[in-house]
């Protein structure tokens, strides 16, 4: 294959390559856009999260503080119920009590003071009095009569001092069981504001986590989007490959033709070099060191223009300049093979997402159910 039909096979290679790597750049443009979006739908899903996260653990710290003066509401519940099994069972024995008492003054008719008072006086008239037999029989059946209405009327003043202690105990436990219940009320009112903090702090998460999910269902479409994407622009970097690898032959023959050229002018340049210096003209420093690559023949003419032995030229020549740095004007050069340009690596954008969905989202963990305090009294 010639010069020229390689320039135009690896023509055809570099066009074939600028389509692929515009198609790569705008591939790559639009990953970016949506990279951007990407970035931005993650942040705002992490930090709904993270938002999740501390406000679940101040709820449950509400909870916690709620609970504990729920147990200790349960407690003092507890403690009142007692109480009021007490007074319950004493409320029966006052009732009880009355009962008897009521029976016995019932059978007394009196108050054990007057009963005394009138069995005293019936004594006095039976002992101390003249009277007839008839009544006299009739103190004697009243007063054994007295006798058992006494005795039944102190058995119920008895009863009766034992139904005021009773009471008086029933006072002492309804005090306590008052005091309890007002702290009772206290505390609840006191967990019912943690409860109800609870609450408003889990509608916020429900209100943020919606928006996280949001963002992440937007972020699963986002990588759909970027995932076919990404997978062509994986093609093209090994299209662009393959394209290197099949112009590396045509390079390589390139190479070939433009060393011979090269080698071709080195020796031309060496030759007239050595032509000037048979006609003791002033050579460059292109045509010496052409001369140093042809042959080590020119160490003798190197000697001698070392030691200033050539004679200067009576003019001067073609392509001469009075510069001593420049160089004489030098045939036209022979033209070389045109290198495509280098096909700029495939860049990768920065961090394209995968295709692979992310994990799912832990969503912040629910409250178990809110138990209303108890703050009624039993």
């Amino acid at each position: 294959m010639n010069e020229k039909d390689l320039k135009d096979k690896l023509n055809d290679y570099r066009k074939d390559v600028e389509v692929k790597k515009k198609e790569f750049n705008e591939l790559l443009s639009e990953v970016r856009i949506h990279q951007k979006d990407i970035n931005r739908l993650r942040k705002d899903r992490d930090k709904g999260n993270d938002e999740c996260k501390t406000l679940s653990k101040q709820a449950k710290e509400m909870r916690e503080k709620r609970d504990v003066l729920n147990k200790e509401i349960a407690d003092l519940k507890a403690e009142r119920k007692k109480l009021n099994e007490n007074i319950k069972k004493l409320s029966t024995d006052i009732k009880e009590h009355k009962e008897k008492r009521d029976e016995l003054n019932r059978e007394a008719r009196g108050t054990d003071t007057s009963l005394v008072h009138r069995y005293e006086s019936d004594i006095d008239s039976l002992v101390n009095k003249d009277i007839s037999l008839e009544k006299e029989k009739k103190l004697f059946n009243s007063i054994f009569s007295l006798i058992g209405r006494v005795g039944a009327a102190k058995e119920a003043t008895e009863f009766h001092k034992k139904v005021l202690e009773t009471y008086n105990e029933i006072k002492v436990f309804d005090d306590t069981a008052d005091k309890i219940s007002a702290h009772i009320r206290e505390l609840a009112d006191e967990s019912e504001k943690y409860h109800m903090k609870a609450i408003d702090i889990y509608s916020t998460v429900d209100a943020t986590r919606k928006v996280a999910d949001e963002c992440h269902e937007n972020l699963l479409e986002k990588y759909k989007i970027v995932s076919p994407i990404r997978d062509r622009i994986t093609a093209i970097k090994k299209e662009m490959e393959t394209m290197q690898d099949g112009m590396s032959p045509y390079l390589g023959e390139m190479d070939k033709i433009r060393i011979g050229k090269d080698s071709e002018r080195k020796a031309q340049m060496a030759a007239d070099a050595k032509q000037k210096l048979k006609d003791s003209k002033r050579i460059s420093i292109n045509d010496l060191r052409a001369l140093m690559d042809v042959s080590k023949e020119n160490e003798s003419i190197l000697s001698d223009i070392i030691d200033g032995n050539l004679g200067e030229p009576d003019d001067k020549p073609d392509g001469y300049t009075d510069n001593d740095n420049d160089t004489a004007v030098e045939p036209k050069e022979i033209e070389a093979a045109v290198e495509p340009k280098e096909i700029e690596a495939a860049v990768e954008p920065k961090e394209i997402e995968a295709a692979v969905e992310p994990k799912e989202i832990k969503a912040a963990e629910k409250p178990k159910e809110i138990s209303e305090p108890d703050t009624n009294s039993e």
